[in-house]
């Protein structure tokens, strides 16, 4: 006894004081032994995707309300302890009768990870009142824990559910390390846990990538394959791009994955022609070339599909098709200099700086001539700079012609 009470001391200085969510069912994944941390993280993520989803039952809804009168009782405690503290002189109001609101149990679980501790492993061994003290003292709905012990060639995995009572989820021998060979019947496991043999698994396997598909006619997240729903018959649809559609009732039974392939059958669509209104061009189809000219028939296309022309001095000019668009397909592809606007914009400028100072130079040249033609200004300096000025205007005509021709181009 004395050395139960030593590990509750010990807990206590080391944990905080959890608050009753109304949001939320928090359940905490306990790792029981020093094995038990290789699991941990599977664990977690398994739960997540097997196990988000609550079912209230009426054990779930008592412990709620329990816990929900518990916590009031102590607020009601504090503040009488408060009352007489403050020394005022005045009774202490009694306790309010009228009855509290019935607790609601969330829909949905938020799972936390909690490191191997042999402190904490001793604790949740002694017995339950311990197991229920750590729980409240935590603020946590539930436990799962996990323990983990080797067995020569093998390790024994168990896994304990614990709300109110202890529930056995999974107990399993595994070979030594291989954590991996429990995939399939943990996730059965937690979803039975989280659903109180309620709900089923639906996964659609397979299909082109581009697959949507509707539950009761309700359409789903794109990319989503693996549903969580009430064990019962369910209406599935399958569609995809240039694909027939499927179309079927499945039935769910509690507890259990039920896998749909999801075995489209492509729509035959005549031949497609591609035409390039920028000459000759290589064609590329799904990364792999076809040929080079005018245009490229596809006698048999299937979709989606990827089309891709390249043509030097050109930008490649790419074209994903989820569906046939029709006999025929023209493009056009852009040349590399209108690519970039802000490139053009410094050919511009270039441009017009060149011909500003071939216009000055000339314009120099010219007032030199006109100068030297002054009677009061004749000098010998002017025919010098007649033909300076003009030796320069002249080279950068040249320069100014030749930028212009590769502009135009």
């Amino acid at each position: 006894m004395a050395r139960r009470l030593l590990l509750w001391a010990l807990l206590l200085l080391t944990t905080a004081v959890g608050s009753l969510s109304a949001d939320e069912w928090r359940v905490a994944i306990v790792a029981m032994s020093p094995r038990s941390e290789l699991i941990l993280e599977q664990t977690y993520r398994t739960a997540l995707q097997w196990a988000g989803r609550l079912v209230a039952t009426p054990k779930r809804l008592e412990e709620r309300t329990r816990r929900q009168e518990q916590a009031e009782q102590e607020a009601a405690d504090r503040a009488l302890h408060a009352r007489y503290a403050s020394g005022d002189g005045k009774a202490p109001a009694g306790k309010d009768e009228t009855p509290a609101a019935s607790a609601q149990v969330p829909d949905h679980i938020t799972y936390t990870t909690v490191s191997y501790t042999p402190t904490l492993t001793r604790l949740l061994r002694s017995g339950d009142d311990a197991v229920r003290w750590y729980r409240e003292r935590e603020g946590l709905d539930g436990l799962l824990l996990i323990d983990v012990q080797s067995l020569d060639d093998f390790e024994r995995v168990v896994y304990t559910a614990v709300e109110g009572e202890r529930t056995t989820l999974l107990d399993r021998l595994v070979t030594q390390g291989a954590f991996h060979e429990l995939a399939d019947d943990l996730g059965a496991a937690l979803l039975s846990y989280s659903g109180a043999h309620t709900l089923a698994a639906l996964l659609v396997a397979g299909g082109p990538l581009s697959l949507s598909i509707r539950l009761d006619g309700v359409e789903q997240k794109a990319g989503e394959r693996l549903f969580i729903l009430n064990a019962a018959p369910v209406s599935l649809t399958l569609t995809a791009p240039s694909h027939r559609e499927q179309q079927q009732t499945v039935s769910l039974a509690p507890d259990a994955v039920t896998t749909i392939e999801a075995a489209l059958t492509p729509i035959e669509e005549g031949p497609i022609t591609v035409r390039s209104k920028s000459g000759s061009v290589d064609w590329f189809v799904d990364g792999q070339k076809q040929g080079t000219g005018l245009s490229l028939t596809i006698e048999r296309p299937t979709f989606p599909l990827s089309l891709l022309a390249v043509k030097e001095g050109f930008a490649s000019r790419e074209i994903g098709l989820v569906q046939a668009p029709g006999e025929e397909l023209a493009i056009t592809m852009e040349g590399r200099g209108s690519l970039s606007s802000a490139l053009l914009d410094r050919e511009q400028q270039d441009f017009y700086k060149q011909l500003r100072k071939t216009i000055l130079l000339f314009a120099a040249y010219v007032a030199t001539i006109a100068l030297s033609n002054t009677t009061a200004l004749a000098h010998p300096f002017w025919q010098v700079g007649q033909v300076a000025s003009g030796a320069v205007a002249m080279v950068n005509a040249v320069a100014l012609a030749a930028q212009l021709a590769a502009y135009a181009r």
